[in-house]
């Protein structure tokens, strides 16, 4: 090998500046940013990869807790001209956006018939109070209040003790609720039915009372908390065991 091969570097996936002895994935950690580098063909390290860039342009690192880890670059570690981060907005935020808009386009006409209040099944299940004010007199489910769904969606009272009416009036508040904030809602996991071994997930009461779009957006928010939200086992389950069969999304589009 000669000196020129020894003395080669490549550029770091976060800043660009050539620190790295290997192509990536080195998994080296680049000494002018903190990044470690990693194979970022997974969704949700490559939205890891997105926010380091973006930190890094602010900190002058990867993570503002590592500010006082880096150095800075020497003489030859200047990124190559054709170098540039990952561009604006993330893979994550865009089909987050296209999830919300298919959720909201699916649901829009469901309305307020026959579904069971979240206070009135609250009391159904504790014989009490809840401690947020909320008298159940939506006519839509888009007038539901965030912090009304945040309190009522740490649990699934309002599944357990309703009905299929309110499955589907209620299912697309909690998915959008849990994309809004990036925390998913214990009411949200509801998507994880129980399937016995003799059934077919189209059997499902809770599928057949899904129209197809529905169907698809309920698929897509499961599988965005597969990508982003691991680990998330239930989802995992949810998605190879009822929604990607209902709805026909591969394994490879996870």
């Amino acid at each position: 090998m000669s000196v020129g091969e020894r003395l080669e570097r490549w550029p770091c996936p976060c800043c660009g500046h050539r620190t790295l002895a290997a192509p990536t994935p080195s998994w080296a950690t680049c000494p002018v940013c903190f990044w470690t580098d990693e194979d970022c063909v997974d969704p949700a390290l490559l939205d890891q990869l997105f926010h380091a860039q973006r930190a890094f342009q602010h900190f002058g690192a990867s993570a503002e807790r590592w500010r006082a880890a880096v150095r800075a670059p020497v003489g030859d570690e200047a990124p190559p001209a054709a170098w540039q981060p990952l561009p604006e907005p993330s893979a994550r935020q865009v089909e987050r956006a296209a999830l919300v808009g298919a959720i909201r386009a699916a649901f829009a006409d469901v309305d307020d018939r026959g579904r069971p209040g979240l206070t009135e099944t609250f009391r159904l299940d504790y014989h009490s109070e809840p401690d947020v004010a909320w008298d159940d007199q939506d006519r839509g489910w888009a007038q539901i209040p965030g912090e009304v769904l945040d309190y009522f969606g740490t649990g699934t009272t309002v599944f357990t003790f309703g009905n299929l009416a309110g499955y589907r009036y209620y299912l697309p508040a909690f998915m959008l609720r849990s994309l809004a904030t990036e925390v998913v809602l214990t009411a949200a996991r509801v998507v994880d039915l129980p399937l016995r071994a003799d059934q077919d997930p189209p059997e499902l009461p809770e599928v057949q009372s899904l129209t197809a779009p529905q169907r698809a957006a309920v698929a897509g928010f499961v599988r965005y908390v597969v990508r982003y939200h691991r680990p998330a086992v239930w989802a995992e389950r949810a998605l190879a065991r009822i929604w990607a069969p209902v709805t026909g999304i591969s394994a490879q589009a996870w």
